[in-house]
C-alpha cells in the first residue's frame, strides 16, 4: 500500500466531477464548496477516492429527482480536514442511525427504495476513515436529508 502525500481537494474535485452525469439523470444540483485546497493528507489515494466516491454516490442516490447534494470541505482547527456530504434525501430512521455502519447493513427505507447496494459501502467508508486516525459522523432526518460529517488529519499544507 503506496502512501503518499495526496491534495484532499483535488481528490473530491475528480470524484465529484465523475459523479456529475449520475446527479444530472436526476436533475440533482450538486454542488462543491471547497476551502482549503492546499490541505495535505497522507495515505493511500484510492482510500481516499473511496471515502469520498461512497458518501456522493449514496447521496445521489437516495435523493429523489430535483434534489440537492452539497460537497463541502474546509479546514477544522488547522490540523483536520472537515468534509461534509449533505443531501435532500429520504433520509435514515432514528432507530436505525446506530446500525448504519455495520457491513451489510441496510436501512429499511432504502430497501423500501429498492435501491440496487450491499450494505458494505458506509462499512468501508468507516474503517478506512479511523484507519488514517480519522472520525465520521451523521446526522438525518427522515423525508429531509442527511448529512455525513468526515474528519481526516492534515498532515501539512501545502506551498
Amino acid at each position: 500500500e503506496e502512501k503518499q502525500d495526496i491534495q484532499l481537494a483535488a481528490v473530491v474535485t475528480k470524484v465529484t466531477g465523475d459523479l456529475a452525469a449520475q446527479a444530472a439523470r436526476k436533475e440533482i444540483r450538486l454542488e462543491v464548496q471547497l476551502e482549503a485546497r492546499e490541505s495535505i493528507f497522507r495515505g493511500d489515494s484510492q482510500d481516499l477516492e473511496r471515502i469520498v466516491l461512497n458518501l456522493v454516490s449514496n447521496a445521489i442516490t437516495y435523493t429523489p429527482e430535483y434534489g440537492q447534494v452539497k460537497v463541502s470541505g474546509k479546514l477544522e482547527a488547522s490540523s483536520f480536514y472537515r468534509l461534509e456530504v449533505r443531501d435532500t434525501g429520504i433520509g435514515i430512521p432514528p432507530d436505525e442511525m446506530p446500525r448504519i455502519f455495520e457491513e451489510f447493513y441496510r436501512a429499511s427505507n432504502a430497501k423500501k427504495e429498492k435501491k440496487d447496494g450491499t450494505g458494505l459501502g458506509l462499512a468501508i467508508v468507516k474503517v478506512t476513515v479511523e484507519k488514517y486516525g480519522g472520525k465520521i459522523d451523521v446526522s438525518s432526518e427522515v423525508g429531509r436529508g442527511t448529512c455525513f460529517t468526515v474528519r481526516l488529519p492534515v498532515i501539512r499544507l501545502a506551498g
